[in-house]
C-alpha cells in the first residue's frame, strides 16, 4: 500500500498541474521507471503486479472513460444536448451535486493507499494514470490495447 501511496501522490501532484513543461514531462517518465522497478521488488510477485497492471488499465481507465464524457456535456461551450438526450438523461448535467461528483473525482486519488484502499484504489490509480498520459502523449489511446498502462507512461 506504501508503493500505491507513493505513486498515487505522484500522480495527483502531477495532475494537479495545469500543464506539464518538457522537464516535468522528462522527470515524470523518470519517476515513473523508478516507481515501476519498486513495484516489482514490493509486490511479492509478479501475479500481484500483473494484478495491479491489469485493474489500473481495465476499471482506471473506465472510469476515465465514464468521466471525460461527462465533463464535456456539463459544458455549455462544447456541447448542446438535443432534445432526445434532454428528455431521457434530464437534468442529470445541470445538478449541482451530479457536477460536483465528477468535478471532484480525481481528488481519491491522493488518498490511494491511505482512505482509498482495496481493490478501489487500483481505479482511481489507473485513471491518474490517463490523466497523465493525456498530458504526456494525446496518441496514447492508439497503444492502449498493446500496453498496459505502466509501459505506456515510460515509453513516452
Amino acid at each position: 500500500m506504501a508503493s500505491c501511496r507513493v505513486e498515487a501522490e505522484y500522480d495527483f501532484d502531477l495532475l494537479t498541474q495545469i500543464k506539464l513543461d518538457s522537464v516535468n514531462r522528462l522527470v515524470a517518465v523518470k519517476v515513473y521507471k523508478d516507481i515501476f522497478k519498486i513495484d516489482r521488488r514490493v509486490f511479492p510477485d509478479s501475479i500481484q503486479v500483473s494484478y495491479k497492471q491489469w485493474m489500473e488499465w481495465k476499471e482506471g481507465v473506465a472510469r476515465y472513460t465514464e468521466r471525460e464524457p461527462a465533463l464535456h456535456a456539463m459544458d455549455e461551450n462544447q456541447y448542446s444536448p438535443t432534445e432526445d438526450f434532454t428528455r431521457y438523461f434530464k437534468n442529470k448535467y445541470t445538478d449541482e451535486e451530479v457536477r460536483s461528483a465528477y468535478n471532484n473525482m480525481l481528488n481519491p486519488i491522493r488518498f490511494v493507499g491511505e482512505g482509498v484502499r482495496g481493490i478501489v484504489m487500483f481505479y482511481y490509480l489507473g485513471m491518474g494514470k490517463a490523466y497523465l498520459l493525456d498530458s504526456l502523449n494525446k496518441d496514447w489511446k492508439r497503444s492502449y490495447f498493446k500496453k498496459n498502462l505502466d509501459e505506456l507512461i515510460i515509453s513516452n
